[in-house]
C-alpha cells in the first residue's frame, strides 16, 4: 500500500507498520526431569533436556533424530538443540499507579497525569510542570523540567499478581514484574521494565531491583572488610575478597584458596569448603554495631542474623530464632521468634544484688549461722573442761 507519508512512530501507526516476528524456534514446554549440565564431549539423545550454561537456568531440550555425536553448544548448534518454552508469568502491571495512556505528541498535559513512554516499554512518568500545553516527551531535551519518572508501587503490583515468590524454574519475567525472595522473608524485587529473559536469583541477578521499603538487609561484615557481593558457583574470586553466602543471610566469608581458573567449585557450609574458605565470626555487638546499632521497630519486617536492641537505651540484643526472620509487631522479650543474642564468652549478671545485710553486716540468716557455730564452740570447750 506504500509508499507512505507523514508516517508515525512504529509502535504507535500500526495502519503502516508490523512487529516482525522475532521468536526463536521453540522445543515447546520441556519436562521437568532435567539431566544435568550440559558440557562438552557429552553425548546427548533426542527427547534429553539439560541446562546450560551452569547455574542459568536455561533448558534445551534434543531434537528428534537422535543420538547425536560431535555436539555443539545448545545456543550454539540449533540442528540439535531447541530452548525449552517458558512463558512469563501473566502480570498485571503497576497496580495502583493510575496511567492515563502513551504519551504522544497529540495528548493534552495535565499536571499529575502519569503516561508510559514509549508505548509497551514499561517505564512510566508523570507530569510535574505545564508550559502553556508546550512540554517536552518524557525522554526528550529539557525532559527533567516537566517529567517526573514513576516506580511502579511495590507492594501493590506484588499483591494484584498473587503475592509470588521468585521460582527458579520460570526463566522469563515481563517487566515490572514483583517477586518475594526468599520466601516468607517479605524482601521484594522488581524485574526491569523491560522484562527478564533467563533470569537468575533476586539479589544476585541485578536485573531484578530491590524494592523501596524493604526490610533491612543484613549489612557489611562486622570485622569493618567490604564485601564483594553474593557468592555463586560462577563467580570469579580472588585471595582475601569477602562474600556473603547465601544471599540476605549475613553470613560472610573469606577466599583463602581458588581453582586456577578463579572459581571455587565448594560453597561455603559444604564438606571440604574449610579449603577454600574462612568464615568470619561475629559477636553479637559487633554484627549490631554493623548494621548501625538499631532499635527494634514495630513496623519492620526483619530477616534471619539481624540483631536489634530492646527496650530503648538497654544492653539487651535480640536475633530472630528462625532464619525467615520475624514479621512486624513482635516484640523482642516477649514473641518466642525473638532469642537473646549473647556471645559464649559473655558473663551475664544476675539481676539479684547481693545479701549484704543491713549497713554491710550479715543478713539475720547468715549471723544466726555464726551464733550457732560460736555457742557450739563454747559448749564443746566446756565440756571438755569438765571432764
Amino acid at each position: 500500500g506504500g509508499p507512505f507519508s507523514n508516517v508515525g512512530a512504529p509502535d504507535q501507526d500500526m495502519d503502516v507498520w508490523s512487529p516482525c516476528e522475532t521468536s526463536p524456534p521453540s522445543g515447546g514446554p520441556c519436562p521437568t526431569d532435567v539431566v544435568g549440565v550440559w558440557i562438552s564431549g557429552t553425548n546427548v539423545s533426542s527427547g534429553e533436556v539439560y541446562e546450560y550454561p551452569a547455574n542459568s537456568g536455561i533448558l534445551y531440550v534434543v531434537n528428534p533424530g537422535g543420538p547425536f555425536s560431535n555436539v555443539g553448544a545448545p545456543d550454539q548448534d540449533m540442528d540439535v538443540w531447541s530452548p525449552c518454552e517458558t512463558s512469563p508469568p501473566s502480570t498485571t502491571p503497576c497496580a495502583g499507579l493510575t496511567v492515563v495512556g502513551i504519551w504522544s505528541s497529540t495528548s493534552i498535559p495535565v499536571v499529575g497525569d502519569v503516561y508510559e513512554y514509549p508505548a509497551n516499554s514499561g517505564n512510566f512518568y508523570e507530569i510535574i510542570f505545564d508550559h502553556d500545553g508546550n512540554i517536552s516527551s518524557p525522554t526528550g531535551n529539557g525532559n527533567e523540567e516537566f517529567w517526573l519518572p514513576i516506580d511502579c508501587p511495590c507492594d501493590e503490583t506484588w499483591i494484584a499478581n498473587g503475592q509470588p515468590v521468585w521460582d527458579s524454574t520460570i526463566l522469563n519475567y515481563s517487566g515490572n514484574y514483583v517477586v518475594e525472595w526468599p520466601a516468607g522473608s517479605g524482601i521484594m524485587y522488581i524485574s526491569e521494565s523491560g522484562g527478564i529473559t533467563g533470569a537468575g536469583e533476586p539479589g544476585i541477578d541485578t536485573h531484578w531491583i530491590p524494592c523501596d521499603g524493604n526490610p533491612p538487609l543484613n549489612g557489611a561484615p562486622c570485622n569493618g572488610s567490604e564485601s564483594s557481593g553474593v557468592w555463586n558457583s560462577t563467580t570469579v574470586v580472588e585471595i582475601e575478597e569477602v562474600y556473603e553466602y547465601p544471599a540476605n543471610s549475613g553470613s560472610y566469608y573469606e577466599v583463602i584458596q581458588h581453582d586456577p581458573n578463579g572459581l571455587i567449585t565448594t560453597a561455603p557450609g559444604e564438606d571440604q569448603d574449610y579449603e577454600f574458605w574462612s568464615p568470619i565470626s561475629c559477636t553479637c555487638e559487633e554484627k549490631w554495631i554493623a548494621n548501625g546499632e538499631p532499635v527494634w521497630d514495630a513496623t519492620v519486617d526483619y530477616p534471619g542474623n539481624y540483631v536489634v536492641a530492646w527496650p530503648y537505651g538497654s544492653n539487651n540484643l535480640y536475633v530472630p530464632l528462625e532464619p525467615t526472620g520475624v514479621m512486624n509487631g513482635a516484640e523482642p522479650g516477649i514473641d518466642p521468634h525473638w532469642i537473646h543474642c549473647v556471645d559464649e564468652d559473655t558473663t551475664v549478671e544476675s539481676d539479684e544484688p547481693e545479701d549484704g545485710g543491713l549497713f554491710g553486716l550479715p543478713s539475720i540468716g547468715v549471723l544466726g549461722t555464726i551464733i550457732a557455730i560460736t555457742m557450739s564452740v563454747f559448749v564443746f570447750g566446756r565440756d571438755q573442761r569438765i571432764h
